[in-house]
């Protein structure tokens, strides 16, 4: 935190998350080890308790910390294990998502071909047209 400067382009939360995640990562910030509370990282930050709050849940919430009611917030020794539950529900949901752009692609092509049909139909008319106009050959 020390000789961090906040930057412009990227939310505040996000750039105190990002910094918290590279203490984390570079072992600054210890498994097990207490996070300074939010009135000590608004200060380190020079940001609201909005932001501090938004970066930690995120940390929370990605399962890098963990909070004990009425004591601190932890960094985690090792991030939880999912349960198959979870596997399911995210491969689930990766699933969807697929199969939304894949229809969405599908319509977008189905509109492209009938476009063309009907561009290549106008044609086809254009050439009989021309055709009946030309002189019969004897």
């Amino acid at each position: 935190m020390e000789g961090f400067t906040l930057g412009a382009g990227q939310p505040k939360y996000e750039q105190v998350k990002s910094d918290l995640l590279e203490q984390i990562t570079s072992g600054k910030l210890k498994a097990g080890e207490r996070i300074p509370s939010t009135p000590e990282l608004q200060k380190e930050y020079g940001v609201s308790f909005t932001v501090v709050r938004r970066a930690v849940q995120d940390l929370k919430d990605d399962g890098l910390l963990y909070g004990e009611a009425g004591r601190a917030v932890f960094v985690r020794d090792r991030p939880p294990a999912s349960s198959p539950q979870d596997s399911v529900r995210r491969v689930s949901a990766g699933i969807d998502s697929l199969q939304a752009v894949l229809d969405d692609m599908r319509a977008a092509n189905q509109e492209a071909m009938d476009s063309m049909a009907k561009e290549l139909a106008a044609l086809r008319r254009q050439l009989a047209e021309l055709k009946e106009r030309l002189p019969r050959e004897k």
